[in-house]
């Protein structure tokens, strides 16, 4: 009788019809989206730095706090560090605005170098609502008077959503706002 069980069993099991592996969502993977923006012309050049920040605001996985804790979405990631992401964005915009943009591995000298430090990229849970978060420094040196000029830029926005598509969906809103400020910001700062 247990011989019998047991090839029962075991032909149930190699027969496919009962399976011991779950099968788990595959990770889901986002960046940045630059939306178009009015921009006028610069004629001068700028150095762009990626931006400094902490190792848990700057980790491919998305970030969001509850409760005083910081976690991270299981089955969801950025496509790279959220600093490499702006350095991009901010690049890509600026290079439809001013004669020459430049990243910082490429040498030679430029007019002006932008620094930035990322405080806030991420999603904070409350209750039943959502406040996902973005503020950045951003420190301009004129290369020329070593004048360095200073903003902080600080961005939020409420979700009734509380889930990974929307933190990210609300952060690359508060990106675009922010790429749409420091132009504006800097054709101010660069005006001759």
């Amino acid at each position: 009788m247990i011989k019998i069980s047991i090839v029962l069993l075991l032909s149930i099991v190699f027969s496919g019809c009962i399976s011991l592996t779950q099968n788990i969502p595959s990770q889901k993977v986002y960046s940045l989206n630059l939306k178009e923006h009015d921009v006028q012309k610069i004629d001068t050049s700028i150095e762009i730095k990626e931006a400094k920040a902490i190792s848990s605001i700057n980790s491919i996985n998305l970030l969001y706090t509850r409760a005083n804790s910081k976690e991270f979405y299981a089955l969801a990631k950025w496509s790279d560090k959220p600093s490499k992401m702006i350095q991009n964005i901010i690049i890509d915009s600026l290079s439809s605005s001013f004669t020459l943009v430049k990243p910082t591995n490429i040498r030679f000298a430029t007019k002006y170098t932008l620094d930035s430090y990322l405080l806030a990229f991420e999603q904070d849970i409350l209750n039943d609502k959502s406040i996902s978060k973005f503020v950045i420094n951003i420190y301009l040196k004129n290369n020329e008077n070593s004048n360095i000029d200073f903003k902080q830029f600080i961005y939020e926005k409420d979700n009734e959503k509380i889930d990974s598509i929307n933190a990210v969906n609300d952060l690359n809103d508060l990106s675009n706002e922010f790429i749409k400020d420091l132009n504006i910001w800097l054709e101010k700062k660069t005006k001759n």
